[in-house]
């Protein structure tokens, strides 16, 4: 937790260095789980994220699932985020 907190309190400095595991970490987690989310957003699983183990073709295909408008209304993960 340390070095997400660190990263949080330094995002605007731009001098000095950062580890590995402290950029890592702190793009694999949030970025996954907003991907997931937004998976959710538009009715599918986040098991879809799979897809990104086919080089490519997977990323262009979650590309194109990430572009799509919400679906209407409340599905089973939740509101819409726009609201009604």
């Amino acid at each position: 937790m340390e070095w997400y907190l660190k990263v949080l309190q330094n995002f605007l400095v731009f001098s000095g260095r950062a580890r590995r595991k402290e950029y890592w970490m702190f793009i694999l987690i949030p970025t996954l789980a907003v991907a997931v989310r937004r998976l959710h957003d538009t009715g599918r699983s986040g098991w879809w994220m799979l897809l990104n183990l086919l080089p490519g073709l997977g990323t262009l295909i979650l590309l194109v699932f990430f572009v799509f408008e919400s679906e209407e209304g409340t599905n089973e993960y939740g509101p819409n985020p726009k609201g009604a």
